[in-house]
């Protein structure tokens, strides 16, 4: 197991509906932080198969990443409501409850969200922009997991499997008889 790449680790559909419990934990979290919605007054929002973005923002003296997740102070949480509003929580005090954005900041919120998708962006028309935002991320998620400094250098591949072999054989011997 030093270079588990070569294997590939099957994960049942209903396995993955667990992680819902995550959201008693990130919802005082949540409500703690500040939130702003952020209006478009040019362009849209854009959203993905992955629309929560948490971004880090580094501060020019910071030596060390000591990311703490969503309970880091410099933490960003964004999610688009609609093409033309975006909901952002940060633990930033003196951030508006309502602010207008232009092109410029839209388009760097977009391009965040592109880079942390899955696989997919999807927005409200079909746009030039958002085909030339897919053609350069494409791909560009790392398909196998990477952890410097400690563990394997590569990790299994994970597959989240529509059924459950288990449950699928439990199901052929119960039509069988």
């Amino acid at each position: 197991m030093l270079d588990p790449s070569g294997y590939e680790l099957e994960v049942p559909k209903e396995r993955t509906l667990r992680v819902l419990n995550v959201a008693d934990t990130l919802a005082p979290i949540f409500y703690k932080m500040r939130w702003s919605l952020i209006a478009a007054a040019h362009g849209y929002f854009i959203t993905s198969d992955n629309p929560l973005v948490r971004i880090i923002g580094r501060r020019p003296h910071d030596r060390i990443d000591r990311n703490q997740g969503f309970l880091d102070k410099r933490a960003e949480v964004s999610f688009p409501l609609s093409p033309k509003l975006l909901l952002l929580l940060s633990w930033d005090e003196a951030a508006l409850e309502r602010w207008i954005v232009d092109r410029k900041p839209l388009t760097e919120l977009n391009r965040i969200r592109a880079a942390y998708c899955e696989r997919y962006l999807y927005a409200h028309v079909r746009d030039e922009r958002l085909e030339k935002l897919a053609a350069e991320f494409k791909d560009s998620r790392p398909g196998i997991m990477s952890t410097p400094g400690f563990g394997p250098r590569k990790f299994a591949t994970v597959t989240v499997v529509r059924r459950s072999p288990l449950k699928e054989t439990a199901q052929l011997k119960e039509t069988a008889q």
